[in-house]
């Protein structure tokens, strides 16, 4: 079947085509009709530089000098090539992923008969090395002195930022977070991880984004409940007592308000990993047509790993979890958002870093930008958190507002811009005593966003 889908596509699909005929090789396809007709269509490409139709093959296959039973399999083969159309990126996906098993089996099958030979032993595992080593990427490498210019013009290119709603976030990421990224939020047991992923999910929905939650910990509908009393601006304990038309009267204003989709999915704690969260994006984006701006995992340390050694520590595998994340971020161009758990020494303290996060310090290396949430009992009393910045990859200065406070309604599971600032010293060493002036510059402040949803 994949070896008709990607002959059909050959013909009708010139991107693809392009793409992917320098690493197909007859010898990958098991049938002789389709070995035939792979070389017929190559062979056009590379003369007249596009694909050819089904007139042209049939009448190159006419001239070809071979036996009748193989003729009459590539004449089978060219009538049931079809233009049916599927998910470009699937199609890349599974054709690399042909292109690998095909290698692989091949190079296995050569090697049966070489070893037959003890001086060929070498060439053995050459050859299952060149197989495992088949990848469809095409970049070779920046070359230093011929990709100046284009490096010179990336240096001018205005960044794709996502904001959220709190303003001191967008000021010190500079507009908010650069796409293929992972954030992290770094907290002892009981602060709040998921509140704060479950706000910036409401944030990044609001402002139409489309937003993939994936929780471990609470279930689907715990999280979308959560979300609930964020954007109707309910407590989450008077949800319940809400009647019917009232409720779905603001669902419905609030999907007028945004363009984008949340999807919540749960999985088992510690049975699921990026391959799953992988094959579960493709799945919404055949059947629901959901690609997402933002993928929320809830959370790092209950998160599985698809790579990880049977029995390697915790550091290593929670390190794989968090690479494996990182690379979901950038194989669908948007932003991982996750939490950790600090460990136990850690958690006496009224302010930590990022090494006593739990389990491992593979994550903070991992992450680009990584938050402490610290909250103090004289925190909790005044409604406040206090967010420290650990990380942030893309900042010229950490320095520049180490620390600042934001407001937490844990009724209504919601974050909010508050007054009050914490001094803090920017990159000179001067205290900046100006911070809350600075702040009043963003057009993102909590006002708006709550005019956006109540209007």
């Amino acid at each position: 079947m994949i070896e008709t889908t990607i002959l059909s596509s050959l013909v009708y699909n010139e991107e693809y085509a392009r793409k992917v005929l320098p690493y197909l090789k007859v010898d990958y396809f098991q049938q002789n009709g389709h070995k035939i007709v792979l070389k017929l269509i190559r062979d056009y490409f590379l003369k007249y530089k596009t694909s050819p139709n089904l007139v042209t093959l049939n009448v190159d296959l006419e001239q070809l000098q071979i036996v009748e039973h193989v003729h009459k399999d590539a004449v089978t083969t060219l009538s049931g090539l079809a233009d049916s159309p599927v998910d470009s990126q699937w199609l890349m996906n599974s054709t690399e992923e042909f292109c690998k098993r095909q290698a692989f089996f091949n190079a296995i099958q050569k090697a049966a008969d070489v070893l037959k030979d003890p001086a060929k032993y070498g060439s053995t595992a050459q050859m299952v090395s060149d197989a495992l080593a088949v990848s469809f990427d095409p970049r070779i490498g920046h070359d230093f002195f011929e990709d100046a210019e284009m490096r010179h013009e990336s240096y001018h290119e205005k960044k794709d930022h996502l904001p959220c709603d709190l303003e001191l976030f967008n000021k010190t990421t500079k507009g908010g977070f650069v796409t293929k990224s992972m954030v992290m939020f770094l907290a002892p047991t009981g602060v709040g991880k998921s509140l704060v992923l479950c706000h910036f999910a409401s944030s990044f929905l609001m402002q139409g984004k489309n937003v993939l939650y994936i929780t471990m910990e609470m279930s689907e509908e715990k999280i979308a409940e959560r979300i609930d009393a964020n954007l109707l601006d309910i407590p989450i304990n008077e949800l319940e007592i809400v009647d019917r038309t009232g409720y779905m009267n603001r669902i419905n204003r609030l999907k007028t308000k945004s363009v984008g989709k949340l999807i919540v999915k749960e999985y088992p704690a510690r049975s699921a990993h990026s391959g799953h969260f992988r094959h579960l994006i493709q799945e919404l984006k055949l059947k629901k047509k959901f690609v997402p701006d933002v993928i929320m995992v809830d959370y790092v340390g209950i998160c599985a790993s698809a790579t990880a050694a049977k029995g390697a520590n915790s550091h290593d595998y929670q390190q794989a979890v968090a690479e494996e994340l990182r690379g979901l971020a950038t194989e669908f161009n948007c932003r991982v958002f996750s939490a950790a758990q600090i460990n136990r020494e850690g958690t006496k303290a009224s302010d930590f870093e990022s090494t006593d996060i739990a389990g491992s310090w593979g994550v903070p290396a991992t992450a680009d930008y990584m938050y402490g949430l610290v909250v103090t009992e004289e925190l909790a009393k005044r409604g406040q958190i206090k967010i420290k910045r650990l990380k942030d990859r893309y900042a010229d200065y950490i320095t520049w507002y180490p620390a600042f406070l934001i407001g937490i309604d844990r009724s209504k599971m919601r974050l909010y811009d508050i007054e009050e600032v914490e001094e803090v010293r920017g990159h000179h060493g001067t205290v900046n005593t100006n911070l809350q002036e600075e702040t009043k510059e963003s057009d993102f402040n909590q006002s708006r966003f709550q005019s956006l949803i109540n209007n």
